[in-house]
C-alpha cells in the first residue's frame, strides 16, 4: 500500500483545463519563476497537522527558511490551527528579496500530499511487492537494532545523497553507528569535486558569486553562467533571483551552453559549446589573459604561488627544507590534505637570491633560469612555476580550443577579454564541472584559476570568500583551519578500524571517491555480502548509474531501512520505511552550502501522522542501542529534542536556540580582500594555483584538456552505433528525484523529455511530440521529443532522475516506472569510462546516445493527470 489511512473522498480532479492553469500559477517556468512570490489562494486552507483545533482558532506567521532544494530563500510560513495555509517569500531575505520558486510554493502540496508516508512501514510481501504493514515506532526501533547488532561492522553500510540537512547529523550518528558515509551510491558527482579542488587551491570551500553586496555595495560587472541554470534549480545556497537583480541593475551576461536556454536567451554573448570541451574552453580564456596581460599582477606576483621555483630535475617546487637543509616531519593526515606543508621559495629581483617567500616585501622574478645552492644537493637549476603555466596555456591558442569546442575563435577572445576586463567577475557554474571524467579536476582548477587572475577574487561584487560565524558547523574532510572545521562535528575517530579498512578497498580516488558506486557493483556480484544498509536523503535506484545493477545489488541485501517522504523505488525496496518530517516540521540550522551567516529555520506546526525529523527519529533509535551499550551511545548522543542538539552546536557562539530564532538572520562579518589580512588557509600561506596536492598524488600541477578515454570523436565505432552526444539537466522545478507527486510541478513538467535538433529529428522520422527510445550498451529509456532548435544537430539534451509515482506499489512498471524513463538506466558505471583519477567523478556530460522513434509508444505507467488529481482542500483528511 502506497498511501497510508488516507479518506479519498476528499481527492478530486482539478476543475480547470491545463491552459487556465498554467494562467493561474503566473508563469512559473524559466526566468519568470523567481520574480515574485505567487499567490496560492487555492491552498489557503490545508488540511492535515496532528495539533489542529476545532473550538480555537488560532492563526501565527512564522519566519523560517524553504528547504524545497539548497537555496537560501526567507521564507513567511502562515499558519491556522496548527495547518500550515501559505508559505510566501520574505521580503527583507537578503538572498530572495520575497521571490519563490515553484518548489517554495508547492510546499503545501508536499505536507499534505495523500501520498506521503505517515508512519513507520514494516515490509510483509517479497521486496517490491508494495505489501506493508504499519508498525509502531518502537517496533521500527527494535526491528533496526536487531538487524544491526546481527550484522558485523564491515557488512554494514550507507547511502546518503542530496539531503535534507541531515547530514550534519550524520557527521555524528552515522559515524557512532559505524557506518561507512555515503559507501553505497555514485562517486562525488555533485559540488564535492569543486570543493575538493578549491580547498586546495585556496584553503576555502568554494568561493561563490556576491550578488548580495556582503563584501561592498558593487555590482557584478559580469555574470557568467557556465553549464548552469539557476532559475531551473536554485540550488547549492543561491536562490534563483540573486544573478537576475544583478543583471537587472547592469551586469553583462555571458551564458556558455550546449543548450540555448532562457538564459542564453537574455544573454549578450552566448557559447554554444560542443559538451564536456569546457576544460579546453577554459585554458583558452587563460591563454587570452595572459597573453595578452590582462591579468592581476599583484595577486600572481603577493598571493599566488606562481612566482615560486620549480626544479628542472624534478618538477617539484623548491620549499623551506629544501633551501634550509631541513627534514620536514613526517605526516600522518588524511590524503585529502596539503602536502607538502611548506613554504615555497621565490627569486627576488631585488637581492637576486632565493628567499622564503614570506613576505610581501618581496619582489619575485617571474620568469627566467636560475641556479640555488642547496646545503644537501650543491647548486640546482630551477625556474618559475608562472613560466611552467604561461608554456601550459600557449598549448591551447584560440583556433585549437575553436576546433575542440566547435566555438568560433573570434567569440573565444570577446569573452575572455569581457571577463578580463569588465569586471567583477560573478561565475554561475554547477554540477556540469564535476561531471567531465578525466577533465572534472582540471576543468575546475582551470575555472578558478580564472577568477583571481582577473581580479574578482574576494572583491566586492565579485567572487566571495565567506567568513564564517564560531558554531559547531558541518564541514569536509579537505577543510583546513579550525573557523571552518568543527572537529566534534565529524567523528570519522568512531568508525572502528576494519570499516576503515573496508573504506580504504574501495577509496581509489584520494580527494573523495569512496569507491560508493563500485561497492554496489561488487554487492551485486557477490563478491560482497551487505547486511545491513541505512538509507536517508538518498535514492540510490533512481540515481546511481546502470539502475539494473543497484537492483541486483539491493536484492541481496540482508536487511534495509529507508528514512523518507515517500514510497520512492528504493523504499519498496526497503524492509522497514521510516517517515521523516518535512522542512515546516521541525527546528534546524540553515546553513548548507553557504558560510556569510545563518538563518533560522523555525518549526511552524507538527509533524503529519507520526513522521519525525532525522534528528528525533534517531535519537529514540540511540536510546534502544543504549540498552546493549548504555555508556558509549548516552555519550555520544546525549541529546532528546532538536532544541537540546541546536544549543549545543551554537554554545560557541554563547547563545541558545530561543535567543538566536529570535534575530533569525545573523550575518558574519564580512570583508573585501580576507585573505590580505589572513592569508589562505593553507601551509604556505598562498594560493596554491600551481597544485602542489595535485602532483603529490601523481597528477599534473596545472590544469590541462584531454579527450575522453572512450567518449571521443576518434572512436568511429562507437559514433556510427551511438551517433549523439548526450547532455542533461535539471528539470525545473524538481530536485532531483523529488516532488513529481506534486500537482503544481507535475502540471507545469508532466512527462520526461529529450531536446532534439529539427535536422536531426526529421532524418529519423521524428516529429514534435513522438516518444523516443534513447540507447546506450546499457539499456533503453523512454522521452518524448521536443523538436527545437535550441540544440546543435549532434546533440541531444536530456532529463534525469525521472519516475512515475502514479503507478502504485506492486503494480507493473514495476517499481513505479523507475527503469522506464531514468536516465541512471543507461548512465554506466565503468571506471574505463574515464572517471577522474583523483575525485572519482564519472562522465555524465557528452557520452554517446542513439536515439530512435519508440515502436510502441510511450513508457508504461506514466499518467501525469493522477499526479494533479488532488490539490488540498478543507474537507480533505490526510492524517
Amino acid at each position: 500500500m502506497a498511501i497510508q489511512a488516507v479518506s479519498t473522498e476528499g481527492a478530486r480532479r482539478l476543475e480547470l483545463s491545463r491552459r487556465r492553469f498554467l494562467l493561474t500559477a503566473g508563469a512559473l517556468a524559466g526566468l519568470a519563476a523567481t520574480t515574485g512570490a505567487y499567490g496560492c489562494s487555492n491552498v489557503d486552507t490545508a488540511p492535515g497537522g496532528n495539533n489542529a483545533s476545532e473550538a480555537v482558532d488560532t492563526e501565527a506567521v512564522i519566519k523560517s527558511q524553504c528547504r524545497m532544494c539548497h537555496g537560501t530563500c526567507g521564507t513567511l510560513i502562515h499558519t491556522r490551527n496548527g495547518r500550515v495555509t501559505k508559505v510566501e517569500g520574505y521580503e527583507d531575505s537578503p538572498t530572495n528579496h520575497g521571490t519563490l520558486c515553484v518548489k517554495g510554493l508547492s510546499t503545501i502540496q508536499h505536507q499534505y500530499n495523500p501520498r506521503r508516508l505517515r508512519y513507520p512501514m514494516k515490509r510483509i510481501g517479497e521486496r517490491g511487492e508494495g505489501k506493508w504493514e504499519r508498525v509502531s515506532w518502537d517496533e521500527a526501533y527494535e526491528m533496526i537494532a536487531e538487524a544491526y547488532y546481527a550484522s558485523e561492522p564491515t557488512q554494514r553500510a550507507m547511502s546518503s545523497g542530496t539531503g535534507r540537512h541531515q547530514q550534519d547529523w550524520n557527521g555524528i550518528f552515522i559515524n557512532a553507528m559505524g557506518l561507512r558515509n555515503s559507501s553505497f551510491g555514485m562517486p562525488p558527482l555533485c559540488y564535492l569535486p569543486r570543493i575538493q579542488v578549491s580547498t586546495k587551491m585556496f584553503g576555502y570551500r568554494l568561493p561563490v558569486a556576491d550578488y548580495f553586496g556582503f563584501k561592498g555595495d558593487v555590482n557584478p560587472g559580469v555574470v557568467l553562467f557556465w553549464g548552469n541554470n539557476i532559475t531551473n534549480s536554485h540550488a547549492d545556497g543561491m536562490s534563483g533571483s540573486a544573478p537576475l537583480r544583478a543583471i537587472n541593475k547592469g551586469s553583462k551576461l555571458i551564458c556558455i551552453d550546449p543548450v540555448f536556454t532562457n538564459v542564453a536567451a537574455k544573454a549578450e554573448k552566448w557559447l554554444s559549446i560542443r559538451p564536456a570541451t569546457d576544460g579546453a574552453l577554459a585554458m583558452g580564456f587563460l591563454h587570452v589573459i595572459i597573453n595578452e596581460d590582462l591579468y592581476d599582477h599583484e595577486f600572481v606576483e603577493q598571493w599566488s604561488n606562481l612566482p615560486g621555483l620549480v626544479r628542472d630535475d624534478t618538477g617539484t617546487m623548491l620549499t623551506e627544507h629544501d633551501l634550509n637543509g631541513t627534514e620536514a616531519e613526517e605526516f600522518h593526515g588524511p590524503p585529502t590534505a596539503i602536502l607538502p606543508p611548506e613554504l615555497v621559495v621565490f627569486w627576488d629581483a631585488a637581492s637576486n637570491s632565493a628567499v622564503l617567500a614570506d613576505s610581501p616585501e618581496i619582489k619575485p622574478a617571474m620568469s627566467g633560469s636560475f641556479t640555488v645552492d642547496l646545503p644537501k644537493e650543491g647548486p640546482v637549476s630551477c625556474h618559475t612555476a608562472w613560466d611552467d603555466l604561461v608554456k601550459r596555456v600557449n598549448e591551447y591558442p584560440t583556433d585549437k580550443v575553436a576546433e575542440i569546442t566547435a566555438l568560433k575563435k573570434e567569440d573565444i577572445e570577446e569573452v575572455a577579454r569581457i571577463i578580463a576586463t569588465e569586471g567583477p567577475l560573478a561565475l554561475q557554474w554547477g554540477v556540469s564541472f564535476d561531471q567531465w571524467g578525466v577533465n572534472s579536476a582540471d576543468a575546475i582548477q582551470a575555472a578558478l584559476m580564472m577568477i583571481p587572475l582577473v581580479g574578482s577574487l574576494d572583491v566586492p561584487g565579485g567572487m566571495a570568500m565567506w567568513a564564517p560565524l564560531n558554531y559547531r558547523k558541518g564541514s569536509f574532510p579537505s577543510e583546513l583551519g579550525d573557523d571552518y572545521n568543527s572537529h566534534d562535528m565529524y567523528r570519522a575517530d568512531l568508525l572502528p578500524a576494519e570499516v576503515q579498512a573496508k573504506g580504504a578497498e574501495y577509496s581509489a580516488c584520494p580527494w573523495g571517491g569512496g569507491g560508493a558506486n563500485f561497492y554496489i557493483e561488487a554487492v551485486a556480484k557477490g563478491e560482497e555480502d551487505c547486511q545491513f544498509l541505512w538509507v536517508v536523503g538518498a535514492n540510490p535506484l533512481h540515481n546511481t548509474a546502470e539502475t539494473a545493477q543497484t537492483l541486483s545489488a539491493l536484492e541481496k541485501v540482508g536487511f534495509i531501512v529507508v528514512w523518507d517522504h515517500y514510497m520512492t523505488a528504493t523504499a519498496q525496496m526497503a524492509d522497514l520505511v521510516m517517515p521523516v518530517a518535512i522542512w515546516t516540521e521541525m527546528s534546524r540550522l540553515a546553513d548548507m552550502h553557504f558560510l556569510w551567516g545563518l538563518q533560522s529555520r523555525i518549526k511552524a506546526v507538527e509533524p503529519l501522522g507520526e513522521a519525525r525529523s532525522d534528528e528525533m527519529g534517531c535519537m529514540g533509535l540511540a536510546r534502544v542501542l543504549a540498552k546493549t551499550d548504555p555508556d558509549y551511545w548516552d555519550e555520544i548522543i546525549p541529546w532528546s529534542s532538536e532544541e537540546e542538539w541546536i544549543d549545543w552546536r551554537l554554545e560557541p557562539m554563547e547563545t541558545t536556540w530561543n535567543e538566536f530564532k529570535e534575530e533569525w538572520l545573523h550575518l558574519a562579518p564580512q570583508k573585501p580582500y580576507s585573505y590580505k589580512e589572513s592569508k589562505f588557509l593553507l601551509p604556505a600561506g598562498k594560493a596554491e594555483l600551481f597544485i602542489r596536492a595535485k602532483q603529490q598524488q601523481g597528477e599534473d600541477p596545472l590544469p590541462r584538456y584531454r579527450e575522453q578515454p572512450l567518449y571521443n570523436l576518434a572512436n568511429s565505432e562507437l559514433v556510427e552505433k551511438y551517433p549523439f552526444l548526450c547532455v542533461t539537466r535539471r528539470v525545473a522545478g524538481y530536485f532531483h528525484t523529488e516532488y513529481r507527486q506534486l500537482p503544481f510541478i507535475r502540471e507545469i513538467w508532466p512527462e520526461p523529455m529529450i531536446e532534439i535538433n529539427p535536422l536531426s529529428a526529421a532524418g529519423l522520422g521524428i516529429a514534435e511530440g513522438d516518444w523516443t527510445v534513447v540507447e546506450t550498451n546499457r539499456g533503453k529509456i523512454k522521452l518524448k521529443a521536443k523538436v527545437t532548435e535550441t540544440v546543435a544537430p549532434d546533440v541531444v539534451c536530456t532529463e534525469h532522475d525521472w519516475w512515475f509515482p502514479e503507478v502504485e506499489e506492486g503494480t507493473d512498471p514495476k517499481l513505479s516506472g523507475v527503469m522506464e524513463s531514468n536516465l541512471s538506466v543507461i548512465v554506466d558505471n565503468d571506471r574505463s569510462t574515464g572517471y577522474d583519477a583523483l575525485i572519482g567523478t564519472p562522465i555524465l556530460r557528452g557520452f554517446f546516445v542513439n536515439v530512435y522513434k519508440s515502436p510502441d509508444g510511450p513508457p508504461k505507467g506514466l499518467d501525469p493527470d493522477v499526479a494533479v488529481t488532488w490539490i488540498p482542500d478543507a474537507e480533505t483528511e490526510v492524517d
